[in-house]
Formats: structure tokens, C-alpha cells, sequence
């Protein structure tokens, strides 16, 4: 009670003044005074370890929030996805007659700016479950996956163990938890590029054949060299075309088939004459009927790069 008689104290603690007592170096027997910290006359009365071990709580929590890990949907890409530009997207959300909506905006798509920039934001569940179904699929498809991933020297065990490791982590996809799924995506890919009419991811050559490869004994410990060596670079790109389009009160991914459905074919006799070549090495290989490309190579007088690129 204050000479005035005005009443103070009695009442919950709000978030922010909590954070000034866990944050307050006074109680470390310290003086904070314009950006510097200096020892004071007082003791302290907080062990400086448990001071520290509060702190470093305190910035994980602020940087779980800031990448949106730590909400009941959290955010799968955060860091990863970014516009034509260059410009990152980052995690955001509304809500609407209760339910809701996640989305990944850019800077001038922020939900509080007054402008509605709808090309700066993208549906978070359906970019998520885009990306997730077409890493997948490369997963699923043993000529892409073995295109991707495999080298020259590789001996047919290893590709092998490849192509199962593959197998077994499409079925254990879905029972995957959304802290663990957050993780190996992140692991996996290094950027997510938005465009008009297109989405393309980059991913790791080095990331994904050390998972694969994990627990197998083949070659894990070299698989943070580029999967190819000599070849270009040690990434795997791969594009689909997607766009969003607002339905109701939804902004949507409307993403074209990847079917070839819309588009005619026609044959190509040059890629005709590879999978007639390619086919039986890659049989060979899979059955170790040959040790490796190199075998394959010296016994058709071809190069191993020829060999590898048809395979």
C-alpha cells in the first residue's frame, strides 16, 4: 500500500515480467548498465549454471516459435521455401469461423501489412504435402532414384541397398512424427523455389544417400563427399508444376499431373535405343551378375560415365 493508499501487488504474473526475472543478472550478483555487465557489491543468490541452463532454455523457445516447431501443425519448411526473388517464406496462419488456415508468406504478403499481396502466400499444408509426395515419388522410382544417387563405382550390393532403404522409408513415411518428419526434411532438402507456375526443390545427393545408407554398412562414412564424383554438383533438382488458385474461402495448390496425361507422345528412337541398352546392365546389376558399372563397361568396350548415365 503506497502513501496514496493505491494497492499494488496480488496479482498474476504476466508473461513479460516473468521473462525481465529469469533474464535479470542481478540476481547473478551482476550490474547491467547501458549494454555492459559488471560485478557487483551484492551476492548473488542464483548459481551461474542454473542462471545459464534458463537462458539457454529461454532461446530455444524463442527460436522454436520463430520457426513455428512448436504448434500442434508445425511448420515442415520453415527456412527452406523462398519466391523467384530470392525472398524467404516464413510460417504464418488465420483463423476463420474458427477453423485454422497455415500458410508459408513472404515479406510483402504479411497478414498485418494492409496490402493483400495473395502471390506472397502459399497454403502451408498443401505446399508441405506437395513437396512430401514428390520426394516420394523419387523414392518409389528405382531408374530415377539409381540416376540420382548411384556412381560409377558403386558394387551391386550398394545399389541394392539403395533401392530397399528406399523402399522401407516410403513405408515407414506415414508413421513418421511430425518433429521426425520436420527433421529429415530439413536434412534432406536445401531449398524450395516458388515460381508463377512451377515448384522446384534442391536436394542433397550427399544427405539422402547417407540416409539411405545408414545402418547398412555401405559406404556411409563417404557419403558426405557428392554422390557423383566429378559430375557437377551434389544436388538432385527436381521441378513440378503447381500454382495456387483461391477456392471459397481457401487459398488452394492446384498442382498438373504428373501422368503425362495432357500432353501427346511421341516416340524417340535415341531413347529407345538407351532403355534397350540400359535395361539389361541395370538387371545385371540388381541379380550381381556384375560387380559394378565399371565390369559392365570393360566388357562392352564403353566408358563407365556412358554406362552410368544409361542406367
Amino acid at each position: 500500500m503506497s502513501r496514496n493508499g493505491a494497492a499494488s501487488g496480488g496479482v498474476v504474473y504476466s508473461r513479460g515480467a516473468l521473462y525481465a526475472l529469469l533474464k535479470n543478472r542481478l540476481y547473478l550478483g551482476e550490474i547491467a548498465y547501458r549494454g555492459q555487465v559488471y560485478a557487483g557489491n551484492h551476492e548473488a543468490i542464483i548459481a551461474r549454471p542454473l542462471w545459464e541452463r534458463v537462458q539457454q532454455q529461454l532461446a530455444s523457445n524463442r527460436k522454436a516459435r520463430h520457426e513455428g516447431a512448436r504448434g500442434r501443425a508445425p511448420s515442415l519448411l520453415v527456412g527452406l521455401v523462398y519466391d523467384e526473388a530470392g525472398e524467404r517464406y516464413t510460417p504464418s496462419h488465420s483463423v476463420k469461423a474458427g477453423k485454422r488456415y497455415r500458410y508459408y508468406v513472404t515479406r510483402g504478403g504479411l497478414p498485418q501489412q494492409a496490402r493483400a499481396v495473395r502471390s506472397g502466400r502459399m497454403p502451408a499444408d498443401d505446399l508441405e504435402s506437395v513437396v512430401m509426395q514428390r520426394l516420394l515419388r523419387l523414392l518409389g522410382d528405382k531408374l530415377a532414384l539409381l540416376d540420382a544417387l548411384s556412381s560409377p563405382q558403386d558394387e551391386a550390393c550398394v545399389l541394392q541397398a539403395l533401392l530397399a532403404a528406399a523402399g522401407a522409408q516410403c513405408h515407414a513415411w506415414p508413421a513418421l512424427a511430425p518433429d521426425q518428419l520436420r527433421a529429415l526434411l530439413r536434412t534432406l532438402i536445401i531449398k524450395v523455389t516458388i515460381a508463377s507456375n512451377t515448384i522446384a526443390m534442391v536436394l542433397s545427393k550427399a544427405a539422402l544417400r547417407a540416409r539411405l545408407l545408414a545402418g547398412t554398412g555401405h559406404c556411409v562414412a563417404d557419403s558426405a563427399a557428392p554422390a557423383h564424383p566429378g559430375f557437377e554438383d551434389d544436388v538432385i533438382e527436381l521441378t513440378l508444376e503447381a500454382r495456387p488458385r483461391r477456392c471459397g474461402r481457401e487459398v488452394r495448390l492446384m498442382v498438373t499431373p504428373a501422368d503425362g496425361s495432357t500432353t501427346r507422345s511421341r516416340e524417340d528412337p535415341q531413347l529407345l535405343k538407351a532403355l534397350a541398352q540400359g535395361r539389361p546392365w541395370l538387371d545385371q546389376l540388381l541379380r550381381g551378375e556384375a560387380r559394378s558399372l565399371r565390369s559392365i563397361a570393360n566388357s562392352a568396350g564403353l566408358s563407365e560415365r556412358y554406362v552410368s548415365q544409361v542406367v
